[in-house]
């Protein structure tokens, strides 16, 4: 979905961000304004960020899912969009689908520290 103002982008994915946040088995805990984070894994923190890139003279709103710990400056990610404005409580149910995925590479593809 595309919006006019940057504020008015950041405020639809702060709202995806409460509701996936209620739907969640998840303890997902305010990292930053703009930031989730739980852990499902131990040693394997989860992150979901707001992101609203301009498109031309207007703003998407995205949010962003990083799994696993940084290695090599990369995280496994993946992103959720909603440019046609179809994105729906019961695709926000799925995050917690989503985030067993991103655990499940970043466990099989990236070295575990401890």
């Amino acid at each position: 979905m595309k919006f006019d103002s940057l504020s008015e982008a950041e405020a639809h994915a702060v709202q995806w961000m409460a509701e996936l946040r209620s739907r969640s088995d998840y303890e997902w805990e305010w990292d930053t304004p703009a930031a989730l984070v739980c852990e499902p894994v131990p040693g394997f923190p989860c992150r979901v960020m707001v992101l609203t890139p301009p498109d031309g003279d207007r703003f998407l709103s995205r949010l962003a899912f990083t799994a696993g710990i940084k290695y090599e400056g990369r995280y496994w990610q993946g992103l959720i969009e909603d440019e046609e404005g179809l994105l729906s409580g019961a695709a926000l149910s799925e995050t917690d689908a989503i985030i067993g995925v991103l655990v499940t590479a970043s466990q099989t593809s990236l070295p575990v520290y401890t």
